[in-house]
């Protein structure tokens, strides 16, 4: 799942659920983990998905 939203994206973490954090200038830092993963641009959105 790739969402812009912190606190959606901690929800899918704790569930165990793959997910891509879009951090805007604004949002959050979140802490990587094997189910969460922090983004700042689609380049890197395709380079993770690239390596899947």
């Amino acid at each position: 799942m790739i969402d812009d939203s912190p606190s959606t994206c901690k929800k899918m973490e704790d569930n165990r659920i793959k997910a891509i954090y879009f951090r805007g200038i604004r949002g959050p830092k979140l802490e990587k983990s094997k189910y969460l993963i922090e983004v700042n641009n689609w380049g890197q959105v395709y380079r993770i998905l690239k390596e899947v």
